[in-house]
């Protein structure tokens, strides 16, 4: 169960004034945080070691609400002139960030007391909450009547506890988050909007995680979009099912992780993240002839494969020689290799691309699909090998220098080789990311910015 933690400075309104609850026992009213940590000045702390009245007033509200509050003092009778601001912004931004590491990993909401204490004070919390690292919501409680409120020189629990109105069965609830968050609200959903324009979903979640109304739907579907690129389509799965919304543009699990994969080479690719997207062409490369080879040759190379101790996989002699398919497919392996009979076939080669390229060519009849196959061989022989093997920038000027072919058309001509190998039919496919960005955008835009605290 979710809990709340609450930070507060205290002012002279504070425990209770003018028969009704200051802003700190107000807000523990309502969210009856299960730990508080309170800020005490020079003056407040005089008057804390005088008469308790800080943890009175909360251990009295605790029995009345049948709760427990954990309460920490911070003292600093130092502090004599409690008006600068930039005092309080580095102090609290350390505390309250210790705080959080304290709880990291549990489930609870930061509160923050935004009325009292002075107004350096509160102007540092409300500038923390809207851009401190983590997530704290602040809170503001009005005052009861028009004119200000007064300390009383003398507390006496018992008598100001007996006169506190708010202790009332139907008391008025006077707090609200502040309204000051609303502006930096806006902003952030613009952040998060301009992240997901550029595809990068670890960013759009880091600024989700600090707003205060995105709903429940909108926090899954931009935790989905980042685990969607890291491909873990099962996580992706269960929140889609959990909450209602499709990010995936097929349902044919055999090609799902292809196609997922091809739309984050793509993205790398727009992105201009040129060595990764070269390195990744040679796994998906490898997947693409081999589903041709099945679904148009009929010939299914996995079943002529061993995979040794090392882990290297190869293309067998003892494998294929069991069947006349498997014999044929080996004479021309042997002839494609240029080793002759007498030589026999090299099966501790690794298994390549270069080996589905001989057998397309071979036993297929598609000249286009020979070109895409020969055009990816040379990316791969020319470009892939040297960013896999040495420390390089590579650039789209560098990348066609080397192999003919520039980012915009390795990805076509794999893009291609996905629909002549029959995976794709929907050419809406490859505007998938972009259309999963519009959806969140318009979940995020379209009101549904409702939280509660209670």
């Amino acid at each position: 169960m979710k809990k709340n933690i609450l930070f507060s400075a205290v002012s002279g309104t504070d425990p209770i004034s003018k028969n009704s609850d200051g802003p700190l026992l107000h807000i523990c009213r309502k969210y009856r945080p299960t730990e508080i940590y309170l800020y005490l000045s020079k003056e407040m702390l005089e008057l804390h070691r005088r008469d308790d009245r800080y943890c009175l007033s909360l251990n009295k509200l605790g029995e009345k609400l049948g709760c427990t509050f954990t309460i920490e003092v911070i003292e600093r009778p130092e502090l004599d002139n409690p008006h600068v601001f930039d005092i309080f912004y580095k102090e609290f931004r350390s505390i309250l960030n210790n705080i959080w590491e304290k709880h990291e990993g549990e489930d609870f909401d930061f509160l923050l007391n935004v009325s009292s204490g002075t107004p350096a004070m509160e102007a540092a919390l409300q500038t923390l909450a809207a851009f401190g690292e983590n997530k704290y919501i602040p809170i503001q409680v009005t005052s009861p009547a028009k004119g200000g409120n007064f300390p009383k020189e003398d507390f006496i629990i018992e008598k100001v506890w007996a006169t506190n109105k708010d202790n009332e069965e139907k008391y008025c609830d006077r707090s609200v988050v502040s309204e000051n968050l609303n502006l930096v609200e806006e902003i952030r959903y613009g952040i998060i909007r301009r992240h997901l324009k550029v595809y990068d979903y670890i960013a759009a979640n880091t600024v989700a995680n600090t707003c205060n109304h995105l709903s429940d739907v909108i926090l899954a579907m931009l935790e989905a979009s980042e685990d969607r690129f890291r491909l873990d389509l099962d996580k992706v799965e269960a929140l889609q099912k959990q909450y209602d919304f499709n990010f995936m543009p097929t349902t044919d699990a055999r090609y799902q992780m292809n196609i997922e994969y091809l739309l984050t080479l793509d993205i790398k690719r727009k992105r201009k993240e040129y060595v990764d997207f070269i390195r990744g062409v040679t796994p998906i490369n490898l997947d693409l002839l081999e589903i041709y080879l099945s679904n148009i040759l009929n010939i299914n190379i996995k079943d002529y494969c061993e995979t040794f101790a090392s882990g290297k996989v190869c293309i067998t002699q003892r494998k294929l020689k069991k069947t006349e398919k498997g014999r044929d497919v080996l004479e021309k392996l042997e002839g494609g290799f240029k080793k002759g009979a007498a030589k026999g076939y090299n099966d501790r080669l690794p298994y390549s691309s270069e080996h589905l390229r001989i057998l397309i060519e071979s036993y297929g009849n598609d000249r286009n699909v020979f070109a895409m196959v020969a055009e990816l061989r040379t990316v791969e022989i020319k470009v892939r090998n040297l960013a896999a093997h040495v420390i390089i920038c590579l650039t789209e000027d560098k990348i066609k220098k080397e192999c003919g072919k520039s980012p915009d058309d390795i990805m076509n001509i794999l893009w291609g080789l996905a629909r002549k190998a029959g995976i794709i039919q929907n050419e809406d496919i490859q505007s998938s990311y972009r259309n999963m960005n519009d959806q969140i955008i318009q979940e995020i835009y379209s009101g549904n910015k409702n939280v509660s605290f209670s």
